[in-house]
């Protein structure tokens, strides 16, 4: 046997004999206080306090862990007293392994008449470690221990007074529920994320967890949740790799929510809900009457279909897995009467006017719109419809070398009064030769003189005349 062991030994057996008729005895409580752990985490402390009502000369305390649900378990590590014991050796001994788990605390100082002062109250302080398992357990007294020394000393929780009273203390058990802390998501993207469409997103979220674990391997699992999970999300359960693939379909943009969650081994939950603001690039137009002067504009008599064919460009990403970039479709409307149609596929378009109808008369605005289903771009251009037309007539079988009449008739519509007029007309020269303009008949007759309310007619060759 130690010789300290000894001597606590020989120090609580003389106090025992000596007063052992005594009915006085000193009055020791040893509280274990309960308290909720963590599970499989170093460091934790239980605290047992001790209150005696006279001065403390020498103890023996025997601490057992027993399991109670579970097989929760903590393992006793350290154990120290606040305040502390001056000049005195406290010590732990393990003594027995496994469950129960005996725990032996004692001390006394033969310089030292009071270890322990009456009245004070104690802080036993035990180290735990607790097991990987949830479910609660017990520090209570541990009963005897037989100490494995050839001396055979049997060690119980005795505490031995300066007066010469040595007692068996009263021990109140506590009971510690091991419990399982929930991870936090550390990595969290901001409540709204922009995100191009046709472009495939991808995040690493991140957990922490005060819970060491237990598990050989990581022991957080990633999944999405929603009402339904929009099948364009997706994250790896075990990496908390979080991917998002616009699919290319007209009207994809705009908010999408996400909530993603990660799972420890016990349950344990954390949510991190935000929205994916899913954005293009908007259309832009290559062809437009107005594109390269914002002054052009086409005309025609009334009666005849105005029509021509805007295009237009889509600059978003394409990338071959989701097929981006979306077809462009395109709309229009005219502030002018009648329908323009427009051909949601090509960009073409078309406006029939009606003849004599004066309400199709004058300027009137074309708006064609492009959209990718989420942005849009405009084109917008005049056209003029007007009551006057001038056609130049076709001659056929003319052979070369004669003379031949070609008339150039000028319409004019009801409620066009014309004032006047000048022609410029081009021709083949090497075809043939102008030789003479005539007035027709509808303005005077061949002749001059008989030009009515004309001023002048007049007409002249080459680019100068």
């Amino acid at each position: 046997m130690k010789q300290k062991d000894r001597s606590l030994l020989y120090l609580l057996t003389f106090t025992m004999l000596l007063f052992s008729f005594s009915s006085i005895f000193a009055a020791v409580t040893v509280t274990y206080v309960n308290k909720p752990l963590p599970y499989n985490q170093t460091g934790q402390t239980i605290t047992a306090t001790v209150v005696s009502t006279v001065d403390i000369a020498a103890f023996d305390l025997m601490t057992e862990v027993t399991s109670l649900t579970g097989t929760a378990f903590g393992t006793v590590t350290a154990v120290g007293f606040a305040p502390p014991i001056a000049n005195t050796f406290p010590s732990i001994l393990k003594v027995r392994g496994g469950t129960p788990d005996t725990t032996r605390i004692y001390g006394f100082d033969a310089n030292t008449p009071v270890i322990l002062s009456a009245n004070v109250t104690y802080n036993l302080i035990f180290t735990v470690t607790t097991s990987c398992k949830l479910g609660t357990f017990t520090l209570a007294d541990g009963g005897e221990w037989v100490v494995p020394d050839p001396d055979g000393y049997v060690a119980t929780t005795l505490f031995a007074g300066t007066d010469g009273v040595c007692e068996v203390p009263t021990i109140i058990p506590g009971t510690y529920t091991v419990f399982n802390t929930a991870p936090i998501i550390s990595v969290c993207p901001p409540p709204t994320l922009v995100v191009k469409a046709c472009e495939l997103y991808t995040y690493q979220f991140a957990a922490t967890d005060i819970d060491i674990s237990c598990a050989p391997t990581a022991d957080f699992t990633w999944s999405l949740i929603g009402d339904p999970v929009d099948p364009n999300m997706a994250i790896e359960g075990a990496t908390g790799v979080f991917t998002y693939d616009p699919p290319a379909v007209a009207g994809v943009c705009g908010l999408h929510t996400a909530t993603v969650v990660v799972t420890d081994e016990y349950g344990g939950k954390d949510t991190c809900e935000f929205e994916i603001d899913v954005q293009t690039d908007a259309p832009a137009f290559t062809s437009c009457p107005s594109l390269n002067d914002p002054h052009q504009h086409m005309w025609d008599y009334w009666g005849h279909t105005l029509f021509g064919t805007v295009a237009a460009v889509d600059p978003d990403a394409v990338l071959p897995s989701n097929g981006c970039p979306v077809a462009l479709s395109y709309t229009g409307s005219i502030d002018g009467p009648g329908t323009l149609t427009v051909d949601p596929v090509t960009g073409a378009w078309s406006w029939p006017t009606v003849y004599n109808n004066p309400a199709y008369l004058g300027e009137h605005q074309v708006t064609i719109v492009v959209s990718d289903g989420c942005k849009t771009a405009t084109c917008t251009f005049t056209v003029q419809v007007t009551g006057i037309l001038a056609t130049i007539a076709k001659q056929h079988n003319v052979i070369q070398g004669h003379y031949t009449f070609d008339s150039v008739f000028v319409y004019a519509g009801p409620d066009q009064e014309l004032g006047g007029f000048d022609l410029l007309i081009a021709y083949d020269a090497s075809a043939l030769t102008l030789h003479e303009v005539l007035v027709g008949s509808e303005i005077g007759g061949h002749t001059p003189a008989s030009l009515l309310n004309w001023e002048y007619f007049t007409y002249r060759f080459g680019a100068t005349g």
